[in-house]
């Protein structure tokens, strides 16, 4: 279906009331763009995470337009968050688990960020949801590490990852 008809579609449910808000997924920031002209864009859910940034753009144009940005697969399929992660060493250093300091970084790099990790246990989401709140987990990482790349500050030793990517893993 042409993108001018999936839109019209959106705001025709938008206008006849059974909807109230309207999201995107997996969408360029031209998308976005687009759909704006149509309708309100509340959120945009993409692909995104500590060592899939490939929504990057997408992510700064909801920065700057105040859109929500929800980004999927936020643990990379637990590889994130597993014991003996890349991870692993950071979190050792904060008490904290791989899978909290990903969701961390998360939440630290862009106030348009929602992240929803998912989980089957009632006690994982409490366990998630304790750490930050009553944690200065996002508020002791600098800001200029959240969006930086390798090599930041805080991190001392930057390790590949399959693929290529690099990640900063130790703490000062």
């Amino acid at each position: 279906m042409p993108r001018e008809a999936q839109l019209a579609a959106v705001k025709a449910l938008l206008d006849d009331g059974i909807i109230k808000h309207a999201g995107l997924s997996e969408v360029s920031v031209a998308d976005v763009k687009a759909a704006s002209h149509v309708f309100p864009v509340a959120t945009v859910q993409n692909r995104y995470n500590l060592v899939d940034r490939g929504s990057e753009d997408v992510l700064e144009y909801c920065e700057q337009h105040r859109i929500g940005f929800i980004p999927w697969y936020p643990l990379a399929a637990g590889e994130l968050a597993k014991s003996g992660s890349i991870l692993d060493r950071v979190a050792k250093a904060h008490g904290a688990t791989p899978g909290q300091i990903a969701l961390a970084w998360l939440l630290k790099r862009s106030p348009a960020m929602l992240p929803i990790p998912g989980t089957s246990k009632v006690k994982h989401l409490e366990e998630m949801l304790r750490r930050w709140t009553s944690s200065s987990l996002t508020r002791n990482m600098p800001l200029s590490t959240a969006k930086a790349g390798p090599n930041t500050p805080w991190l001392d030793a930057p390790h590949s990852l399959a693929g290529g990517t690099t990640l900063p893993v130790s703490c000062p």
